[in-house]
């Protein structure tokens, strides 16, 4: 008995030991990449589930999974991102993100792009994209059981799994936060017989899995499946002008849109006032699909979602919200770090702040914008340092300063 008991605390304390090494000092899971292209390997057209999709056809689901190659790689185990493309439903495929895939994978990850099932007609089938959206969760689950069954091979630690996507790939990855069983049922009671359990389609594993944050390219989901109990922290991307997708709140769930939804914007607002760690990039005049070139956007997106991940590793984490392109910076062994460990040429202080703001290094024509967590404005205007904010309530602000030759963001403490 006590051999058992010994032998068990042994393996707790090794599970613990190896999810601490995820919090590293060095630079992996950061805004620059660790490894090069060359020592990044692949497993393509991997069959991970067989379906029958809209049409009635029995098809074969792949992905492909990227990461530092095994023999170069020193972790034991590695953190794994589930990517889903876009499409509207009805098109799209896994390759939309091989780019974002080798990006995380240069960092540290292990990443995977699935195919899932295509195809609604709300002409014919007023329930249809309630169908299509079902059918995409089944098959992420189905994609997570058999990434859980195969975790040894590619060497994944379990206990860090991540899920993200772009447009309603971003959606089927909230869907399968938020959404249950239960709730589709409550909303749409034909789908579980017509189309089988969420959690059994597609392959007959049984494996378990937690998903520990979200990585959101243009997504929303539906307000009244959200529970406090099921937010994660969630690192997101979006235009303000998106007419495809708001960022802020609209009608949507389906073909006769009557369900209300939450963009990124709304659900930065209801994640951080619940407490859960939430970042916000928000492209000013942005459309639809915003930081997808490869050249600039696609590394900007990929190195924040590392670092804000990194911060969930070492337990630190922190909400942002901004309206400019600010690179992520990681500290060691932090995650995201404090603006004012970004080489700016203005510094405040103290930081923190009581009333004041005192700024050093000001040529005296700069422009302020002091905001908040959720991108609220509390001043805008010259000669911040003036301003008496000793009613402002205790939290972390981000402060703007504008020059004709510069703009910089710091981020400020109130206390």
């Amino acid at each position: 008995m006590l051999k058992n008991i010994i032998s068990i605390f042994a393996l707790q304390l090794l599970a613990l030991s190896v999810a601490a090494q995820l919090c590293t000092t060095d630079n992996r899971f950061s805004n620059n990449p660790y490894f090069t292209d060359a020592q990044i390997s692949s497993q393509l057209n991997v069959t991970y589930a067989n379906a029958i999709d809209w049409t009635g056809s029995s098809v074969a689901l792949k992905l492909d999974a990227y990461y530092p190659t095994l023999a170069v790689d020193t972790l034991p185990l590695r953190p794994l991102i589930v990517m889903v493309h876009g499409g509207g439903l009805v098109s799209g495929d896994k390759i939309n993100y091989t780019r974002v895939c080798k990006e995380f994978a240069k960092r540290g990850f292990v990443a995977v792009t699935i195919n899932y099932r295509l195809g609604l007609n709300c002409a014919t089938d007023t329930i249809s994209e309630e169908k299509a959206k079902y059918r995409a969760q089944q098959d992420i689950n189905a994609a997570f059981r058999f990434v859980a069954e195969n975790a040894p091979l590619l060497r994944v630690d379990t206990s860090w799994l991540f899920i993200g996507g772009g447009s309603a790939g971003s959606v089927g990855s909230l869907g399968v936060v938020y959404i249950s069983q239960a709730e589709w049922n409550a909303f749409t009671p034909s789908l579980q017989p017509l189309l089988g359990n969420l959690n059994t389609s597609g392959n007959s594993l049984t494996n378990t899995y937690s998903i520990k944050g979200l990585f959101n390219d243009w997504g929303a989901m539906l307000k009244a499946s959200i529970e406090q109990t099921e937010m994660l922290p969630m690192v997101s991307f979006h235009g303000d002008a998106d007419s495809t997708v708001s960022i802020d709140s609209s009608f949507g769930g389906g073909c006769i849109h009557v369900d209300k939804s939450y963009g990124s914007r709304a659900l930065h607002t209801l994640l951080t006032s619940n407490g859960i760690c939430s970042d916000l990039s928000v492209k000013i005049g942005g459309g639809h699909g915003v930081y997808q070139d490869s050249i600039f956007g696609t590394p900007f997106r990929v190195g924040r979602a590392a670092c804000f991940f990194k911060s969930l590793f070492c337990n630190s984490c922190e909400s942002f919200y901004q309206t400019d392109s600010v690179t992520a910076s990681c500290s060691l062994a932090s995650g995201i770090s404090s603006f004012n460990s970004i080489n700016t040429s203005v510094n405040a202080y103290p930081n923190p702040f009581n009333d004041k703001i005192a700024l050093s290094n000001l040529a005296g024509n700069e422009h302020f914008i002091l905001t908040n967590q959720i991108g609220q404005t509390i001043y805008s205007g010259a000669y911040i340092n003036a301003q008496d904010f000793s009613t402002l309530h205790n939290g972390i602000y981000f402060l703007k300063i504008e020059s004709p030759k510069n703009t910089e963001t710091i981020r400020l403490l109130k206390q």
